[in-house]
């Protein structure tokens, strides 16, 4: 479920990128297309947000449209950012929290997966990984043929959720990188097209002669 001031400025959002605005109907459906059927805040939860966000004139509607207004675009960029910072400093509690109870094998089985987090104040949140891990699962015990294989697991399933982060990380500086080519060649593409341009004088006057 949305928070509440998230939900509203998702649908903002939406509104704010579509400038001839959008009925309640497209609205719940480009919710469905963002974040899924199960994800996705039901009718009942968008059409109230809509009726709340009408009366603080942050949205106007018009034939059944639903458009943002200048007040709504400010609060988009005021309060976005905030959203975000909270999400960011949420969302690995929470992951930590609903691992936790699953048994350690199965635990394990998500390393490779976990979400990579931009590094912001408060992130990581202190012994993120020990408590997915539970330090005591690290410590050798006196049955060394017990020990040893748990070790070595935890271990490998380190080393493959360490090469996942990488391969992600790799994946997301290629990326970019294709966009600044992309990028480079537009501004090539300009830079010629400038200079094949020719510059016609204009003369004052007739230039025929009687």
């Amino acid at each position: 479920m949305f928070p509440r001031k998230a939900l509203g400025l998702i649908i903002l959002s939406i509104l704010n990128d579509k400038p001839d605005g959008l009925n309640g109907y497209s609205i719940v459906k480009k919710m469905k297309e963002k974040f899924g059927p199960i994800a996705a805040p039901s009718p009942g939860t968008i059409y109230p947000r809509l009726g709340k966000l009408l009366e603080k004139g942050y949205i106007i509607e018009k034939d059944d449209v639903f458009q943002i207004t200048d007040e709504g675009k400010q609060r988009v960029t005021k309060y976005i950012p905030d959203v975000i910072d909270t999400s960011l400093e949420f969302m690995p509690l929470l992951y930590r929290e609903l691992i936790r109870p699953l048994p350690r094998d199965e635990r394990l089985n998500y390393l490779p997966n976990l979400p990579f987090f931009p590094r912001h104040p408060g992130f990581p949140p202190p012994n993120f990984l020990d408590a997915l891990l539970f330090p005591e699962e690290c410590q050798c015990t006196p049955d060394l043929s017990e020990s040893m294989p748990r070790l070595q697991k935890i271990k490998d399933h380190l080393l493959k959720a360490k090469e996942e982060i990488q391969r992600r990380t790799d994946d997301q500086l290629k990326a970019i990188d294709e966009k600044i080519q992309l990028i480079d060649k537009q501004i090539k593409a300009c830079q010629e097209e400038k200079a094949t341009r020719v510059k016609i004088p204009i003369e004052d006057g007739d230039t025929h002669p009687e």
